[in-house]
């Protein structure tokens, strides 16, 4: 019976980074159980949650998870690093989690949409137990040693979790931006760039501050990784991995075939084994207009990920995004995005103006070092990072 004390796994990361491939991956070892994106719907709860908690504020249910950007609020992103799950279910939300997560959870996951009638949990850390328990039912491995879920974008909920469960564990995946978001533009759900670009620095961000020796409870319990290492040297990479969850090591986690394809490339839908044809597909399929403009947004991360770019990348590059070529369109986003944003008109005029100009203060206060205080923390997450950003020192390790 699955409890506190359980060696629970979650793998994180930004949509279209490589969570899913290596998911699948890891379900071919024997001690691994792993469920793809069943909880996205509770962790965007318990992120609600914390509005109502810190501040009295009930959040629509489509708000998305913050990236914390001249977003959010700095009282929920404090909350969220120091607590833990062990908090009561508001009234108002016990019904809508549940429901939301047989929705959406169920797509991947259909045994929730059967499960979820049994829960009878009132605290978020019972209710957690409850679904992976649900969850484990439905699959062979139910001895495994780790039981696990992959979600995307849920990097600042891997300390509350830490924090509730002593002996979960927990792997970070990073990918070129570059790759993600002409992924994302290939798939049904296209965002506006600039949502890709500030989820990825946020999990860049979460993937240099969970390595930190400062973060106690992650001590020997994170990881993270670069989908293009895996890729190109998938034998040292699992082993790595196999050897951090203390499990046997075998090619054959990676040898096997994949259930079904994960791409948003329609012609390379047939290949569901491990391939370096997807590392660079962004080359050919991105419009230079937006590659340029993502390296714009993202040079400081960039650059220190060690990702090729070419020189530091001036202003009339980033003109580029307001002249419609760099953006995709309003009528271009996902459905769910329009919830969110602006009119067609203030998105193509003055809400894609203020997000130039955010981006191009970003990129100046980083050129010249110009950068203190509060305006730190807000462009920067924290003097740490930017510390860690302007240093010279490339970084191979994320």
């Amino acid at each position: 019976m699955l409890n506190h004390r359980s060696s629970f796994l979650m793998i994180t990361g930004l949509a279209r980074s490589g969570t899913t491939f290596l998911t699948q991956s890891l379900n071919h070892h024997p001690e691994v159980a792993c469920f793809p994106d069943p909880l996205n719907e509770f962790f965007r709860a318990f992120h609600h949650f914390a509005y109502f908690h810190e501040l009295g504020i009930v959040k629509d249910a489509f708000y998305p998870m913050d990236n914390f950007f001249f977003s959010g609020h700095p009282a929920v992103r404090k909350f969220l690093e120091t607590t833990d799950l062990r908090h009561e279910i508001p009234a108002h939300q016990r019904q809508s989690i549940l429901e939301r997560v047989a929705k959406r959870g169920g797509r991947y996951c259909p045994v929730l949409k059967q499960g979820l009638s049994e829960c009878r949990a009132c605290s978020f850390d019972a209710l957690f137990l409850e679904l992976m328990s649900i969850l484990l039912t439905s699959w062979e491995k139910k001895n495994a040693r780790f039981v696990g879920l992959k979600e995307a974008w849920c990097e600042h909920m891997i300390l509350p979790l830490a924090k509730t469960f002593p002996n979960m564990k927990f792997i970070h995946i990073l990918r070129d931006p570059r790759a993600i978001i002409s992924s994302n533009l290939h798939s049904k759900s296209p965002y506006p760039l600039i949502f890709n670009v500030r989820d990825w620095r946020k999990s860049v961000y979460w993937s240099w501050r969970l390595r930190r020796p400062a973060e106690r409870e992650l001590r020997d319990r994170f990881l993270s990784l670069k989908y293009e290492d895996l890729i190109e040297q998938p034998s040292a990479e699992f082993r790595r991995i196999t050897d951090y969850l203390g499990l046997p090591y075998s090619d054959e986690i990676f040898k096997k075939e994949f259930p079904v394809a994960n791409t948003s490339y329609a012609d390379l839908a047939g290949i569901n084994t491990i391939s370096s044809v997807f590392v660079n597909q962004w080359k050919e399929r991105l419009p230079l207009e937006k590659q340029k403009c993502i390296e714009y947004f993202c040079w400081p991360e960039l650059r220190k990920l060690c990702y090729p770019t070419g020189k530091s990348p001036g202003v009339g590059i980033g003109l580029s995004y307001l002249g419609g070529k760099g953006e995709i369109s309003y009528s271009e986003t996902a459905a769910w995005c329009r919830k969110i944003l602006p009119s067609k008109f203030v998105y193509a005029t003055f809400w894609k103006l203020g997000q130039f100009l955010l981006e191009s203060a970003r990129l100046f206060f980083f050129g010249t070092k110009l950068c203190w205080g509060r305006m730190i923390d807000g462009f920067f997450y924290e003097k740490g990072y930017w510390d860690y950003l302007v240093g010279s020192k490339g970084d191979r390790s994320a």
